[in-house]
């Protein structure tokens, strides 16, 4: 793949930085890929190498480039951050498959001279992103070089409709005023880089691989704006697991001018949630749902989801969601968490947090609801463990072909036996 034309242009009310992306060792067409952001907000967005690169380097490798040509300077330690994630990446995915994409380019780019320090993050609006703006204002005073100053909110990444886009960035901007900060919203085509449309492909490369590259790219964007920027963790220190947005991954995106944080990782998300309970602001305008198609005006999250209803347990735990203007009933149910929760090893964690606070609120119906999910996880799990450790190979030719249809009648059968 080789990296090259970066470009800046002014685009109908928009400042746009781009790259064009030749494929050497595959038929996809040459691609132009793109950061933009209205004008009033383009401070700082610059067509840097860096982030075309961090974009471009895991879907290279990832549909068998032979190497990466960056015709413009990288930052060295950018280069060599750069080879440690792909070896995570590798190590966790593609293990005697696939060796780290060499990466060449037309010349080093020496250290900037300092300049002001500005502190960032990703600003979706979710518990994990206001966890780390809260606690960050909670414990950084003002004028501190590490204080955020800027949130960063990405279209094109999970959010892909307009509308639902400007229902997000209303939410948002009441949170940015309340804390004093700058929202950014900044706009990409960075999933062209895979089949676009294809769920299952970005819901596996994306989540598994990629998200964390994803937001680095985005980052780099602005590095005339950014010194140090966060990026907010999913799981805590006991519970971490093989992902594209991780501790041994995120802070290697980050160059010697702009420094990356993975932020939030010594937080179960339970007590996240209970870092945020008492901001009234951001318990009213909370982000957590992923079906932007139910999106409306005054509330973003559907009620029903399994992410939804987790949050929902969570917050009425922290005795706030009756008080929160983000969803629309203001109790949980036993027949909701029935209809909506299905436990897996992700979440796993997040409802086993949960088992004391709901003793301690009274909900010991709630609870043995919980109890049930987790059984039915784990009765899953031994299934698919005596399945795989009895009947790998059969599994294999099943898989492969005859589309799984003998392992689902067997755990069909077996789950009922159980």
């Amino acid at each position: 793949m080789k990296i090259q034309d970066f470009t800046s242009t002014d685009i109908n009310g928009r400042k746009r930085v781009s790259a064009r992306l030749i494929w050497e060792e595959n038929d996809h067409p040459a691609q132009t890929l793109y950061f933009e952001t209205p004008t009033a907000y383009a401070e700082g967005l610059v067509p840097d190498p860096h982030a075309f690169l961090i974009a471009g380097a895991l879907p290279a490798m990832h549909f068998g480039e032979k190497r990466i040509w960056v015709d413009g300077p990288v930052c060295p330690q950018l280069l060599e951050n750069i080879d440690v994630a792909l070896h995570w990446i590798v190590h966790w995915f593609y293990p005697g498959r696939r060796k780290p994409i060499p990466i060449a380019t037309a010349g080093m780019r020496p250290a900037a001279a300092e300049g002001t320090s500005r502190a960032g993050f990703l600003f979706s609006g979710g518990v994990d992103s206001l966890a780390t703006l809260r606690h960050n204002h909670l414990n950084y005073p003002s004028g501190h070089p590490a204080r955020i100053l800027d949130g960063l909110i990405i279209y094109g990444l999970e959010v892909q409709n307009d509308v639902s886009f400007n229902h997000v960035l209303r939410h948002l901007e009441v949170i940015a005023a309340d804390a004093d900060i700058r929202m950014t919203p900044l706009y990409t085509n960075i999933r062209e880089l895979g089949p676009e449309n294809d769920r299952t492909f970005w819901a596996d490369f994306w989540l598994k691989q990629y998200m964390g590259a994803t937001f680095g790219a985005a980052i780099h964007a602005l590095s005339g704006r950014f010194s140090l920027f966060s990026i907010n963790s999913c799981h805590d220190i006991p519970n971490l697991i093989p992902y594209s947005s991780h501790p041994l991954v995120n802070p290697y995106y980050s160059s010697a001018d702009l420094r990356i944080r993975h932020e939030g990782i010594n937080f179960s998300r339970y007590e996240k949630t209970r870092i945020i309970s008492d901001w009234q602001v951001a318990i009213d305008n909370l982000r957590v749902c992923n079906d932007s198609r139910t999106y409306q005006q005054e509330i973003l999250n559907c009620g029903v989801c399994e992410k939804c209803v987790r949050t929902m347990l969570a917050m009425l735990c922290c005795g706030v969601l009756d008080r929160s203007g983000a969803f629309a009933e203001n109790n949980v149910t036993t027949a909701r968490v029935e209809a909506s929760v299905i436990v897996r090893p992700n979440n796993l964690p997040m409802y086993r947090e949960l088992f004391e606070p709901l003793r301690r609120i009274g909900r010991e119906d709630l609870l043995k609801v919980v109890q049930v999910k987790i059984d039915e996880f784990e009765k899953r799990k031994k299934v698919e463990e005596w399945t795989s450790r009895t009947m790998g190979p059969l599994a294999t030719v099943d898989r492969k072909h005859l589309h799984s249809v003998f392992g689902r009648t067997f755990r069909s059968i077996y789950g009922r036996i159980l």
